[in-house]
């Protein structure tokens, strides 16, 4: 699948989920709190397949990622595979987080602004240099299981 580069890709956070299941209230609060603001979402209507939800991904700067039953999502770590910076809640797995290019929120109900998108690309900028390069390194590092599996021998 083509990856556009970062700069090129629309600088609005894609929202593209269903609200149906257990984690419903979590995903379709962000999804009303984002609705309605073309100044800074694209807000997906239904449910996408799998195929068009990546390639939807690959045309937008940032993604939402609630989290489910915990922090930890799949759309997480799907955003950054497909060189999108992932948008989640702060929490526990900061840490592990903050190896990749990614935005930490505090809270869904604050107000995110034109100004917002732009301060974040400029801090990820800062903190990682070239943003498509570094989702080549998360590619290589963090969504590769041989690195985990080096890191915990290495703590052996």
């Amino acid at each position: 699948m083509s990856r556009p580069p970062f700069a090129g890709r629309s600088p609005q956070i894609l929202v593209a989920f269903g609200v149906a299941g257990a984690n419903r209230d979590r995903r379709a609060e962000v999804k009303k709190l984002l609705s309605g603001r073309p100044d800074v979402a694209h807000v997906v209507e239904g449910m996408l397949d799998q195929n068009e939800f990546y390639r939807l991904s690959t045309q937008f700067q940032f993604v939402t990622a609630p989290g489910s039953h915990g922090q930890d999502t799949y759309r997480f770590w799907e955003a950054v595979a497909l060189g999108a910076v992932p948008v989640t809640l702060r929490g526990p797995l900061d840490g592990l987080y903050s190896q990749v290019p990614c935005v930490l929120v505090d809270d869904w109900r604050r107000r995110i602004t034109p100004a917002d998108l732009v301060a974040w690309r400029q801090n990820l900028t800062e903190r990682f240099g070239d943003l498509d390069a570094a989702a080549r390194t998360a590619r290589r590092t963090v969504l590769n299981s041989t690195f985990w599996a080096d890191r915990i021998r290495s703590m052996a």
